[in-house]
């Protein structure tokens, strides 16, 4: 069934169960990832209408949606980039306008995830320039489960920041919380 013909409203279990708990930069990363839904993804063409993708994803109750041209996933598209795509204020925006690219998402294996630090996260997000990670179970495999997703604007909704502060000062927050702890105390003394 494509997305643009769904029919039946999505059960109660196919929506987040909790809200995302606070989280500090030097927290384990496994914190941050989002599983993928226990009964399906979603799927909507690139040629589909913004308009039409919100909607669906705010019927859907879901932040993102796989994006598919031709019967191939070509990219992921979320309510956050609908939402910076129409503020542009162009006519006849498409998916396809304010997705991004599959080529461009990461993929973190999930025992490096293990290891990583959200300091680690927001380093890998500055670094690949990108707002989405996703995280399978090995991958080194060419053929692996998707563990699930990181969202950048979520890591930072969990840090207590706020989405409006931009990348640069993203970044610097990720540089603070892996300084030596001598370090910060000797710059807080600083007149």
């Amino acid at each position: 069934m494509s997305a643009s013909t769904i029919e039946h409203p999505p059960t109660s279990s196919m929506r987040p169960t909790s809200q995302p708990h606070g989280v500090g930069m030097a927290d384990c990363a496994v914190q941050v990832v989002r599983p993928p839904p226990a009964e399906m993804l979603w799927a909507i063409s690139q040629e589909c209408d913004l308009a039409e993708a919100h909607r669906r994803l705010a019927w859907l109750g879901v932040g993102a949606l796989l994006v598919t041209s031709h019967e191939h996933v070509v990219g992921l598209i979320t309510i956050d980039g609908i939402r910076r795509a129409r503020a542009r204020h162009a006519t006849n925006q498409r998916v396809a306008d304010a997705m991004t690219d599959a080529g461009h998402i990461p993929l973190l294996g999930w025992q490096r995830v293990l290891q990583l630090t959200l300091s680690d996260v927001l380093h890998i997000f500055e670094s690949t320039r990108t707002n989405h990670l996703v995280v399978v179970e090995s991958a080194a495999s060419d053929f692996t489960p998707v563990r699930g997703l990181i969202y950048r604007r979520q890591v930072l909704r969990q840090l207590g920041v706020f989405p409006v502060l931009n990348r640069g000062l993203e970044l610097a927050l990720a540089n603070i919380a892996v300084r030596p702890p001598s370090v910060a105390v000797a710059m807080e003394r600083r007149p």
